[in-house]
């Protein structure tokens, strides 16, 4: 049996913007969008296995960097839960690692584009940032 590694889910509230911010910030590339919205027996399917309630609806959008895939999800329906900020010792997924060329550059775009830099988590060649929905990102500076 061979195991491989596929993707991460990320929730958001606003798919056009989440897509702008990862591709105009880190250089994520669009994979698809899901092509299956509208197919009854497979929204069923998706619903059961999230657990959310029917009608279900849901859009997904599939971003690759350097052979590492987010999927995006949002839920029109029944929208998006709120927010709980980072903590960084609270069992589950914590943030997404990205190597950059540039920290200060991309410390900038991140503000530009609406995201947050913890300028008191700044250590010199890392830093922690935020996506437009509070997601917690560490940028680290490739030597």
């Amino acid at each position: 049996m061979v195991n491989t590694f596929r993707h991460v889910m990320h929730c958001v509230y606003d798919m056009a913007r989440t897509r702008k911010f990862y591709e105009d910030v880190f250089d994520f590339r669009l994979v698809r969008e899901h092509p299956r919205r509208n197919d009854p027996d497979w929204l069923a399917a998706v619903a059961k296995i999230l657990r959310m309630p029917e009608p279900f609806e849901i859009n997904v959008t599939f971003m690759e960097l350097d052979g590492s895939v987010l999927e995006f999800v949002e839920f029109p329906i029944h929208g998006t839960a709120a927010y709980h900020d980072w903590v960084t010792n609270r069992p589950g997924l914590g943030y997404v690692s990205i190597g950059v060329t540039d920290i200060d550059d991309v410390k900038e775009k991140v503000r530009k584009a609406g995201g947050e830099v913890l300028d008191d988590t700044l250590v010199g060649s890392g830093v922690m940032v935020k996506d437009l929905d509070g997601q917690v990102i560490e940028v680290v500076q490739d030597h």
